[in-house]
């Protein structure tokens, strides 16, 4: 986000916001549903994610959250509840998580108690920081040979190039050992998190939130 300000070149800020555009792609969403028999959406509903996170009221809006296995208990007014249970990928958008209760007549639906460990795995801003990694070795490449080429162009025209010239061979440049430093950062980054075991982090419906921010003067 720093980068994207507007003391930063117009080439750099579209970078940027392109790299946050595909962390944003990659975080998955929910939307939670309490319906009755008919489908119809249960008012006053609320929820609660991983026993941490509430949700006061289920409005339809979709929840972000991190790719891994989540559980979902969707409560009503009058106190019955169901427990979901769903396993979200990298990139998966408004999932939908639906609770059906039967009429109040009928038997009230219990809880299930919560599992006394959580299971072990990867923790998935491995995967996160390893495809922002990926983005930006491939960007770095595409600059990396445009400034090569600009290069060429310049030793074929010396010492009579234009001044412009020079400036956009630097500039890329300088935007490919950016977007170099970004990815090393990021797949570091990655292979941490991939070797670190989930529940050796932050508890499970705990957004976490990490920044790589990469400066450079022009």
């Amino acid at each position: 986000m720093a980068c994207t300000a507007t003391a930063c070149p117009a080439m750099i800020r579209r970078e940027c916001v392109a790299l946050g555009e595909s962390v944003v792609a990659m975080t998955p969403s929910v939307v939670l549903i309490a319906q009755d028999a008919d489908g119809r959406a249960i008012e006053g509903s609320r929820a609660t994610i991983d026993g941490q996170r509430a949700v006061p009221q289920l409005d339809g809006r979709p929840l972000e959250l991190d790719p891994g296995t989540h559980r979902f208990a969707l409560t009503l007014q009058d106190g019955r509840s169901q427990l979901l249970t769903a396993t979200l990928s990298s990139g998966e958008k408004y999932r939908r998580i639906v609770a059906s209760f039967a009429p109040p007549s009928n038997a009230l639906e219990t809880l299930p108690p919560e599992p006394e460990a959580a299971s072990r795995g990867r923790n998935p801003l491995a995967y996160v920081f390893g495809g922002v990694g990926l983005v930006a070795l491939g960007a770095w490449g595409v600059y990396a040979l445009d400034g090569r080429n600009k290069q060429n162009e310049l030793e074929r025209c010396a010492p009579h190039c234009q001044a412009s010239d020079v400036d956009a061979m630097r500039k890329s440049y300088v935007i490919a050992d950016v977007l170099l430093g970004v990815s090393i950062v990021s797949l570091g980054t990655g292979t941490y998190f991939f070797f670190k075991q989930t529940d050796e982090q932050t508890p499970h419906g705990t957004a976490s939130t990490v920044w790589v921010q990469a400066s450079g003067r022009f």
